[in-house]
């Protein structure tokens, strides 16, 4: 899974269609920019949507334009989603931050090196675990049943010395497929079926898993994903094994996504919602080592001055899509970068996006 987390707005890219132009002709000034199949993009404020716009064909070869009620994929922007929903089995009290893998795992005989790695460990990227499991574990769990997939993906690794240094920041999708394992022991649910019942369901996201529709149909429904070749871009409906879904398999209409968005927003302003206001103020939190700026909910957490303070930001892709979101809770806005394409391209495109989001606040 190609995932880039990135820690500064837009050095390098520059808005160059904003003045005197509506959002859809920027939109559609970046897609030919940066040669993308669609693109779409929002920004919602306090007082609501304030501007959203779509640009481009769901399918390239096919005559249907996305729209704004698209289902995009969100990639590794599904972690957030993930880290929420601890969020409410710790407040159940059925698991803590600080459980280690030890006590989680009474049944297996963790490695020596991992035995007092906590919970939130697994969050941060603290955990020490490979970023993905390799092509051939891959290609055998993706064979077996999504839930018994992330139980033997969790045995495999948890007894084997981790490939980095416990404590230090290595990104792992492994990580969070674990931590989603861990909420399906407990509960005896899978996370496909947690997620749709603690989060989709209660917050009224229309919201799904791995390819936004079928990959057989003849006239493409939802964007599909694209492959970028040498000389040509190629459609491919495509997702990652369903058992990477707690890492990074949802997709969303940018609407639905921005009403999970918006909970963040208010609860870094003392609004409860689904959680507590400390459970936010912990997802909110960076892992306790100078400089860090990840933080337990799986976000950026970085200073803006037009943000007025804090913003939180991440990215996510397949490498057939791309997702780019960014909330500033001071001035309560969100602003979100989609596109149906991976790679280089879509995340300057994704982050040129966000600038032009960013004009219509002005």
């Amino acid at each position: 899974m190609l995932s880039r987390v990135w820690i500064f707005l837009l050095l390098f890219v520059t808005s160059t269609f904003t003045e005197g132009v509506d959002f859809q002709t920027s939109l559609e000034g970046i897609r030919n920019q940066f040669n993308l199949p669609a693109i779409a993009a929002m920004i919602s404020t306090s007082n609501g949507i304030k501007s959203i716009a779509a640009t481009g064909k769901r399918k390239l070869g096919f005559i249907e334009e996305v729209t704004v009620d698209d289902k995009f994929h969100l990639g590794s922007c599904t972690k957030a989603m993930t880290s929420t929903l601890v969020a409410t089995f710790i407040e159940e009290k059925k698991l803590e931050w600080s459980s280690t893998l030890k006590n989680l795992f009474p049944e297996i005989s963790i490695h020596k090196s991992l035995e007092n790695v906590k919970f939130e460990d697994l969050l941060v990227h603290r955990a020490g675990l490979s970023a993905n499991p390799g092509p051939d574990f891959y290609n055998r769990l993706s064979s077996l049943d999504i839930s018994e997939a992330r139980r033997e993906l969790a045995k495999s690794f948890l007894v084997r010395k981790p490939e980095f240094k416990v404590g230090t920041y290595h990104y792992s999708n492994v990580g969070y497929i674990i931590a989603g394992h861990i909420l399906e022991r407990i509960s005896g649910k899978s996370w496909e079926v947690l997620m749709e019942d603690r989060l989709f369901s209660v917050l009224g996201m229309n919201c799904g898993f791995g390819i936004t529709s079928s990959n057989e149909e003849k006239i493409p429904t939802q964007p599909w994903g694209h492959l970028r070749g040498n000389n040509s871009i190629v459609p491919l409906q495509g997702d990652n094994a369903p058992f990477y879904g707690p890492a990074g398999t949802v997709h969303c209409p940018m609407k639905d996504w921005n009403k999970f968005l918006s909970i963040h927003i208010d609860g870094y302003n003392g609004i409860e919602s689904i959680i507590k206001v400390s459970s936010f103020k912990k997802l909110h939190t960076p892992y306790p080592e100078e400089g860090e700026t990840y933080t337990y909910g799986a976000w950026r957490r970085l200073d803006r001055k037009w943000a007025k303070g804090h913003v939180f930001t991440h990215t996510g892709s397949n490498t057939l899509n791309y997702s780019n979101v960014w909330i500033a809770p001071k001035i309560k806005t969100s602003i979100i970068g989609v596109s149906n394409i991976g790679g280089d391209n879509a995340w300057k495109a994704t982050n040129a996006a966000v600038l032009e989001a960013l004009e219509k606040l002005k």
